[in-house]
């Protein structure tokens, strides 16, 4: 099989939560083409729902110094900085992302979420939540209430 075959198939197992599966074809798939951005983006994934933090942050790294523009890796490691507390790196990676795909919702959501509850900067929060509303987050509104409370 070709390395994008071994993703694929690593992307099934993936959708079926076989995390552990998955990485053993994401790893074959790197193997066979360690240039493969798609393969440690995915890989990365699947190690962070495994609850892993440091091994898909570097995954995310390797597929962003692949592919500068691959998005989703940027989005991935801006969600697993957040879980880890390393709040100011993740709004950089959701910043990088929205820069992207500036129609994103979930992204949006995510960073001012962490501006809300994790940095207290609240007018900042909301000017995000704003956006997210211009798009049609269905609580947004709520939130942006919730941050003029805490002004």
């Amino acid at each position: 099989m070709k390395a994008d075959e071994y993703i694929q198939q690593g992307f099934v197992l993936a959708g079926s939560q076989r995390w552990q599966e998955a990485i053993a074809f994401y790893d074959r798939a790197l193997e066979l083409d360690i240039g493969n951005a798609l393969g440690w983006l995915n890989k990365g994934t699947a190690l962070a729902e495994l609850g892993r933090h440091i091994e898909p942050i570097a995954c995310c790294d390797a597929a962003l110094r692949l592919n500068s523009r691959l998005a989703d890796a940027s989005f991935n490691k801006g969600a697993i900085l957040g879980r880890m507390g390393r709040f100011d790196e993740a709004i950089a990676c959701y910043d990088r992302f929205i820069d992207a795909r500036p129609r994103d919702r979930v992204a949006r959501l995510n960073k001012g979420l962490i501006l809300l509850q994790d940095l207290q900067r609240y007018r900042d929060a909301r000017a995000c939540f704003e956006q997210a509303q211009r798009l049609n987050v269905p609580q947004a509104s709520k939130l942006i209430t919730l941050c003029q409370q805490m002004i």
